[in-house]
């Protein structure tokens, strides 16, 4: 509940949302108890000899270890697992990974076994996200409880011994975890404080009283006072166990930025004669966890700042330009130096220096600024240095290792919108395109802060399955691990005040060349809370995927007629058509004319109508008719503007009222044409395609809606044209269900479930190569449609829509339990269907 007030408070801002419980439940599940198995096959200790990729298999093989040491190795191979969140916004991942990992723990039956507690008897799993615990010996709820003490007497209160060892084996193992193996890093210091604060809670929950011998003299002194003055009938239980200080592994800063690589050498920090070590810095951040006075925290904490401004100049140093920047300092000393005192040796070459020194100097200002910008960019000013703030993951010489699991849901925000930080993200990321989104930065981010052999699950958008941009990230994935699997939620939206469609993608690092991964595509009518994990596995089959490819994950039955539409045909973009982006004005208010305006033009001038053709714009285009808006384009293209002022002055004076604000465009701004000129430097050429015969539709829409016409009509920038051959035939197939079916799988959308036809969307569709004599019959029933349409825009036309839907599932080869998956309402019977002819 902290967590989801907070991210309804501040997280939509930062393009950040409250995710469900159900989701990291089962994301931390998967990815922990992934890194769980791969820890035991990665062991070359007392469980060398274990070599399954399976978690069942791993529960069967410690069932058969009874001795103690064995089980206690075995607990500590699982505190040692590192668990980090990028964006940790309120810490609900890194509070499930929590109790995903006592419950692992208790699965395995070493829960316990590193404090000596094996036989406590309990049960501990995680529902409803939530961390259940229960007594084995009755059954029940575990629940901690004390007896208060007597007043008048001393003595301290009365402990069950069993209840007591619970209690404080869940405390102690939550305390290990959390110091040693929970890592979270936010932009937000609200996100690192409420973060902070809910791993605090969660060990608070399991807090214990010390027994009466281990507590403080002070502490025992001053319970049996109030007992002896009656203050508190529990005064001698109030001794709680110390809380430790956890708030040095959630830190505050851009996890997507840094000045200094994972990979940059810190062996020079390390040899420094200085007295400050790799081991100093771990030891220093294990007693800041047991710290209890200010005095401590802060010399604790001065001293770790210390060892991180240490690694920080050795590695400032090791920079190629400082390198350089010295030698070239040094040779531009010397030289001055010759020209001030000569050349005691014989004669110096005056000329020849002073022809040197103006390079060498221009040299040392280049480096000097390079390296002022690295030290004082103000895109440094929240960097995170993943390089050396978490000493749990750096080796023995001070490598980095990485993180066994990252979880998360990082924020989805265009990447257009930060445009101040566009020049890094082009540098050091592989997946950044300015039309992409910052999910994608934190997929490859993820992907770099893993061990080897780690992996991550990430709850992202699930545009980058369909999209352009999503090709530099699919390439990155199948180049640099192995994807474990793709969850898609289908026309499913599971964050309460965000339109944005998702999907849990799990990815591990380890050397892979196969392109084949599970998918599992979960839609209305499959969703089910209660049961989320067991309906992803029954759902889930394999695809083969390629990054230059959209990767359709969706129920298997839709896959197989998907591919069955695929298969013999063509693209859209090679059967002989021509598609064309609608008019971009960058000005409507200005191009774009009513009416009235229109009929003044022509009246004071008749030859106005040549530059003033009627507009059509996206919501004026229906299925299979237009209907034609008051609304005329004032069509001036590049290098025609002065044309215009010679021939249409009157059309030239109404732009000129408009001059101020067109000559704010972008593209006239610079230089890449007239202010009085169209954006885009439209051709002649270009303009002529509009004088053809043409299907036109609007890129937003939830059905396809497209339109034939052969009138001399322009279409705007919400359309999108197509000319060429076959264009009724064509326009019968995208207009068919079996197109709406097929871009309901394709198509990126607006996020509130409307599709977006888009030019390259269209160009991918598969037209079969053979039409096996069916072109004729559907042309007749568009040409009946069309005659309907322009008698009566409104006639309907949906018996004639409905064989032709028909004859294109003929056309594309589908069997009648086909079409029931492209249209669960088909009104054929399967033998009528069968016998449909041509």
């Amino acid at each position: 509940m902290l967590g989801l007030i907070f991210e309804k408070i501040n997280g939509y801002r930062d393009g950040s949302f409250y995710t469900p419980g159900f989701i990291t439940e089962y994301m931390c599940r998967e990815t922990i108890r992934r890194a769980v198995v791969q820890k035991f096959r990665d062991d070359t200790g007392p469980f060398a000899d274990f070599a399954s990729d399976s978690f069942a298999d791993l529960k069967n093989y410690l069932g058969k270890i009874y001795h103690t040491e064995a089980r206690r190795a075995a607990n500590a191979l699982v505190n040692s697992i590192t668990v980090c969140d990028p964006a940790v916004g309120s810490g609900h991942f890194l509070v499930s990974a929590l109790n995903e990992l006592i419950a692992t723990k208790s699965e395995l039956g070493i829960l316990g076994a590193d404090a000596g507690a094996v036989e406590i008897r309990i049960r501990a799993e995680v529902a409803n996200d939530e961390l259940v615990v229960t007594d084995l010996l009755n059954g029940e709820a575990f629940a901690y409880t004390v007896r208060p003490a007597t007043p008048g007497k001393s003595g301290g209160s009365a402990y069950d011994e069993r209840i007591q060892l619970i209690q404080e084996t869940l405390f102690q193992e939550k305390r290990t975890l959390i110091e040693n193996c929970l890592f979270g890093v936010d932009l937000n210091p609200n996100s690192v404080k409420i973060c902070r604060l809910r791993l605090w809670i969660e060990l608070l929950k399991n807090a214990y009283y010390r027994r009466p011998d281990e507590r403080s003299e002070q502490s025992r002194a001053a319970a049996e006072s109030r007992i002896k003055t009656q203050e508190s009938p529990i005064a001698n239980q109030t001794q709680l166990e110390t809380l430790p200080n956890i708030d040095i592994n959630i830190k505050q800063g851009n996890s997507l930025i840094s000045r200094f690589a994972l990979h940059d050498d810190l062996s020079k920090a390390l040899s420094a004669a200085d007295g400050l070590t790799l081991d100093d810095y771990r030891q220093a951040v294990r007693d800041y966890h047991r710290a209890t006075g200010k005095d401590d925290k802060d010399r604790l904490l001065e001293l770790i700042d210390k060892v991180k401004h240490n690694f920080q100049t050795h590695i400032a140093r090791a920079d190629p330009r400082v390198k350089d920047l010295a030698k070239v300092r040094g040779k531009l000393t010397q030289l001055e130096g010759l020209l001030e005192v000569g050349d005691l040796f014989g004669a110096v070459d005056a000329k020849k220096i002073a022809a040197e020194l103006p390079a060498l100097r221009s040299k040392v200002t280049t480096l000097e600024t390079e390296l002022a910008g690295v030290r004082n960019n103000a895109i440094y000013q929240n960097a995170f240095e993943w390089r050396f703030e978490f000493p749990a993951v750096l080796g023995a010489e001070g490598e980095f290792l990485g993180f066994d699991v990252v979880v998360g849901n990082p924020p989805y925000v265009p990447l257009k919108d930060l445009s101040s930080q566009a020049d890094y993200f082009s540098h050091n990321y592989t997946t950044y395109t300015r039309r992409g989104d910052v999910y994608c930065l934190f997929c490859e981010k993820s992907t770099r802060l893993l061990s080897i052999g780690g992996s991550f699950g990430l709850i992202t958008s699930n545009s980058w399955l369909q999209t352009k941009y999503g090709v530099y990230l699919k390439s990155f994935l199948l180049e640099n691990g192995q994807i474990d699997g793709i969850v898609n939620f289908e026309d499913l939206q599971i964050f309460e005040e965000a339109t944005v469609e998702v999907n849990l993608l799990f990815y591990s690092r380890k050397n892979s060349t196969d392109s084949k991964f599970y998918v599992s595509s979960i839609d209305k009518q499959s969703f089910e809370i209660s049961n989320f994990a067991a309906i992803a596995l029954k759902k889930r089959y394999k695809i083969e995927a390629k990054p230059n490819e959209e990767w359709a994950v969706i129920n298997e039955r839709k896959h197989d007629v998907k591919t069955k539409i695929e298969a013999n045909s063509i693209s859209l973009a090679d059967s002989g058509i021509r598609i064309s982006f609608g008019v971009k004005t960058g000005y409507n208010e200005a191009f774009i004319i009513e009416k009235p305006l229109y009929e003044s033009f022509v009246n004071s001038n008749p030859l106005a109508v040549e530059i003033l053709p009627q507009l059509v714009r996206g919501r004026d285009v229906k299925k299979y008719s237009i209907e034609l808006p008051d609304l005329y384009l004032v069509k001036v293209g590049y290098k025609q503007h002065m044309e215009v002022e010679k021939k249409y002055p009157e059309i030239f004076e109404y732009l000129l009222s408009h001059q101020e604000r067109l000559s704010k465009r972008g593209q006239v701004v610079n230089g890449q044409h007239h202010w009085a000129e169209l954006d885009n430097n439209p051709s002649e050429a270009y303009f002529d395609l509009f004088l053809q015969p043409k299907l036109i539709w609007g890129e937003i829409s939830d059905k396809p809606k497209f339109a034939y016409t052969e009138k001399n009509v322009f279409a705007e920038a919400t359309t999108f044209f197509m000319v060429g051959e076959q264009l009724k035939l064509k326009m019968a197939i995208l207009n068919s269900r079996l197109s709406e079916f097929y871009f309901s799988l394709i198509s990126t959308t607006t996020g509130m479930g409307t599709n977006r036809w888009k030019k390259y969307k269209i160009e991918s569709f598969p037209m079969p190569i053979s039409l096996n004599g069916y072109e004729e019959s559907i042309t007749n029933l568009v040409t009946q449609i069309l005659t309907q349409k322009q008698l009566d825009p409104q006639a309907d036309t949906s018996l004639l829509e409905a064989e032709i839907d028909v004859l294109v599932y003929r056309l594309y080869g589908l069997t009648y339990a086909e079409v029931l998956v492209v249209d669960g309402e088909f009104g054929m019977g399967e033998g009528e269907y069968e016998n449909v002819v041509v």
